[in-house]
């Protein structure tokens, strides 16, 4: 299958990591490749984020994608750490976000010292946590557990918190963006989505390259995500080779996306390209 190359001076909105939407039939499983572009997410090892509670939260120590390591943190600006602990969550997609370091036991407790670690790959998919978020709270409050759910509750976030997030990054357009990598069925699609140079790459002259690729059994999509929110403007992609040619069974998808804003539709928004249709029209 024929790459598609977009020059180095192409740009977009925004979006998100996981997007649960419509499918169109397909005979062949990696029907979609998309371009989606991320918004509010960073790739730094600590996000510190003002909140209503008093009180930071820092994360020092954070696995790297696809071990199984500890989440290691710090607090500060509390009167006394007995009175907080620590709320960890990840993010596991297709499925979803899971309390940690278990559901029975989601509240972790802080050290006299005001550090905290937390086991954050008790469960079989775990490693492939692509965001992760520690809030602290009071001693007291009882965390919402996540089993699988798609969002958090816009309640914990009046507690400060620390956000990071394990996706292989690139550089394209003045732009950094996370490279799209779940080894399950996930949205768009659903497909696989792989984070391979067969996938994606930036050439020489600084255009990126998105590919399907077919091994083994299974074929998997290529698929960058903005790490910042650009705003609202106009932003232009050009393909240097266009669509002729493109296979039949593959889209190329640029997409905003909202975590935040689910009942409106996620504030979703996509331009679709492909050569689908009926093999016997001449347009």
């Amino acid at each position: 299958m024929r790459s598609r190359s977009l020059p180095r001076q192409s740009q977009h909105d925004r979006s998100s990591i996981n997007r649960p939407r419509r499918t169109r039939a397909c005979p062949v499983a990696a029907a979609r490749c998309g371009l989606l572009l991320l918004l509010l997410l960073t790739l730094a090892p600590a996000v510190r984020c003002a909140a209503a509670a008093p009180g930071k939260i820092e994360l020092t120590e954070v696995p790297a994608y696809g071990s199984t390591g500890t989440l290691q943190g710090r607090v500060s600006d509390v009167n006394s750490v007995s009175d907080h602990a620590v709320a960890v969550y990840i993010h596991v997609p297709p499925y979803g976000w899971w309390s940690r370091p278990t559901t029975a036991d989601p509240v972790t407790r802080i050290g006299a010292d005001g550090t905290w670690a937390c086991d954050i790959a008790t469960g079989p998919r775990d490693r492939h946590a692509i965001e992760i978020l520690a809030f602290l709270i009071p001693a007291a409050y009882q965390p919402p557990v996540m089993d699988a759910n798609e969002i958090l509750p816009e309640s914990l976030y009046a507690y400060p918190y620390a956000q990071t997030v394990r996706y292989p990054s690139l550089k394209f357009a003045n732009c950094d963006w996370m490279v799209k990598r779940v080894n399950d069925l996930t949205s768009p699609g659903p497909n696989y989505f792989s984070d391979d140079p067969e996938n994606l790459w930036i050439d020489d002259a600084g255009r990126l390259h998105l590919r399907i690729t077919r091994r083994g059994e299974q074929w998997y999509c290529g698929a960058v995500i903005a790490k910042r929110n650009l705003g609202y403007g106009r932003y232009a992609f050009t393909l240097a080779e266009g669509i002729k040619g493109m296979d039949r069974n593959a889209v190329l998808t640029f997409s905003t996306w909202d975590d935040r804003t689910p009942d409106q539709n996620f504030r979703e928004m996509d331009i679709e390209i492909s050569e689908s249709g009926l093999s016997t029209s001449s347009t």
